[in-house]
């Protein structure tokens, strides 16, 4: 019996009238389906809504899958829990009006609007996705610029581009090159605030993530099954000064430990990874390396420059010309990478 003839027996068995009417019931059933599914994320921004006792009148006017738009002004995440502004504030302002800002604002009626942390700013940075003027992130969320303002694991304001899906860095070739000039204009004058708010349904805690080396835990840590080391999950995002480095580790909490330290050369070349490039620097997706330069000890513990470009290599920072020690102290400006651990 050849396949043709199977089909024409299995269909013989279904009389035209009930396969068609199999087909309508299907459409109709996969129709039923999505106005469900539209009606319950509808219902669920109302009812939240509702239940703050405000905006009760909210309507769903935009959903994309993931994020849900209001026509109070706002746009729901529904992966975190978060609400954020549809828009940001229009043009850039400084970091001394921030505070005024976000105090001031109140989409939907709401009065706990705050600044986003640099986290909460990666989760929305989709590189597949550009909204009407290019960025990467939902098209329901507007931005008028690039920068957005967003809070370091220090509480420090610096800013977070949403062409590259990283914090401000300080552009220089290498250890010495740079000036603490152009570190500080990287940090983020003339970025855009971006508001946003907790939900009853806020996430509180990152999912544990792991790439098979290295598992990412929820309290900004990273452990290397490999070294046993565990890592800082980014670094400070801005670049430290030499003569900052140990008021910097002496302050550092990250998951509640305090020994964390500098990394030597060493630790350094075992976490590089010509592969993970989506920071930036040459480093598992699971570390943020926001610049190509971190901070290292050398031999006899002298401070070095390690950059995660160009196959890994030390960088020099002046432990051979004492007359420019002092000024190097100032000028050169390196990320700093917490570990803990090992040694």
């Amino acid at each position: 019996m050849n396949r043709n003839h199977s089909i024409r027996q299995l269909n013989a068995g279904f009389p035209a009238a009930d396969r068609t009417g199999w087909v309508l019931s299907s459409l109709v059933l996969g129709a039923l389906i999505v106005f469900v599914l539209l009606l319950t994320c509808r219902s669920e921004a109302v009812a939240e809504v509702q239940n703050k006792g405000r905006n009760a009148s909210a309507n769903v006017i935009a959903f994309d899958g993931r994020f849900i738009a209001y026509d109070n002004g706002t746009v729901k995440d529904r992966k975190t829990g978060l609400m954020w502004a549809a828009e940001d504030g229009g043009k850039a302002i400084d970091e001394a009006d921030l505070k005024m800002y976000f105090e001031n604002y109140r989409a939907g009626g709401y009065d706990d609007w705050r600044m986003p942390t640099i986290d909460e700013l990666e989760e929305i940075y989709d590189e597949g996705t550009e909204n009407k003027q290019g960025y990467h992130l939902t098209k329901l969320i507007d931005l008028s610029g690039e920068w957005v303002w967003g809070l370091d694991d220090r509480d420090l304001a610096i800013s977070f581009g949403f062409m590259e899906g990283s914090p401000a860095v300080a552009f220089f070739d290498g250890p010495g090159s740079g000036t603490w000039y152009q570190a500080k204009k990287a940090e983020g004058g003339g970025a855009r605030p971006l508001p946003v708010r907790a939900t009853e349904k806020s996430q509180t805690k990152k999912q544990e993530a792991g790439d098979g080396r290295f598992i990412a835990h929820d309290n900004g840590t990273v452990s290397d099954k490999k070294t046993g080391l565990m890592w800082a999950a980014r670094d400070d995002g801005k670049g430290i000064n030499k003569r900052d480095l140990k008021t910097y580790y002496a302050n550092y909490r990250a998951g509640g430990y305090d020994d964390w330290r500098v990394p030597t050369v060493d630790e350094l070349k075992t976490i590089y990874d010509p592969a993970g490039k989506k920071h930036i620097s040459c480093v598992t997706d699971l570390i943020r390396v926001s610049d190509e330069w971190v901070w290292a000890l050398g031999d006899k513990d002298f401070f070095l420059g390690y950059s995660f470009f160009h196959g890994g290599s030390e960088g020099y920072a002046g432990k051979d010309d004492p007359g420019s020690l002092g000024r190097l102290d100032y000028l050169l400006v390196c990320r700093a990478l917490p570990v803990r651990g090992g040694r």
